[in-house]
């Protein structure tokens, strides 16, 4: 009895381990991702860090983000096309995360409350990240994504937001001399 009450516990240590070990990564990513949203002005390249992030804290394979309104189609790594993302984009959003628990999809909101993107996440091989977990670290992600949007672009007209242009023309004419 004692030797199964001791392999009991310790079986439990493990799994607290485990735990331990998702909870870390997940606030790792959080804390970065804030970092990175908080340090950025360039829309692009925070996008591109939060993937980047995702995929190194996650321990994950694939990450992808598609706004085609805003012309923004960033694919990191093989596992899925732009017209996969396309589709996974029109799909009802009950229907884009059943059946595969190796892909997660994420919507993309503009200010109305409409869809205008879906961010994937997918190739899960790093610590088990529960679909509870998993479904409010994306929820996360996708209010930063917005809210990099919402700097970036005017809502009424699509276009970048004033800021966002001066940028813009001024490495223009810095490179047309």
């Amino acid at each position: 009895r004692t030797l199964e009450r001791e392999l009991s516990l310790r079986v439990r240590l493990l799994e607290g381990y485990r735990k331990l070990g998702v909870q870390a990564a997940e606030e790792r990513l959080l804390h970065e991702v804030e970092r990175a949203v908080q340090g950025s002005t360039d829309c692009q390249a925070m996008l591109e860090r939060i993937l980047n992030l995702c995929r190194h804290h996650l321990e994950i394979e694939y990450a992808a983000l598609l706004i085609p309104d805003k012309r923004i189609v960033l694919i990191h790594g093989e596992r899925l096309s732009r017209s996969e993302l396309e589709m996974l984009l029109s799909e009802e959003p009950e229907l884009a995360d059943t059946g595969n628990t190796d892909l997660y999809t994420v919507r993309i909101r503009g200010t109305d409350r409409a869809t205008i993107g879906v961010l994937a996440l997918a190739g899960w091989s790093g610590p088990e990240f529960s679909l509870r977990r998993r479904s409010r670290v994306g929820r996360y992600l996708a209010a930063h994504i917005e809210t990099a949007l919402e700097r970036s672009f005017d809502p009424l007209t699509g276009l970048p937001a004033w800021p966002v242009f001066e940028k813009l023309l001024a490495s223009a004419m810095a490179a047309a001399g």
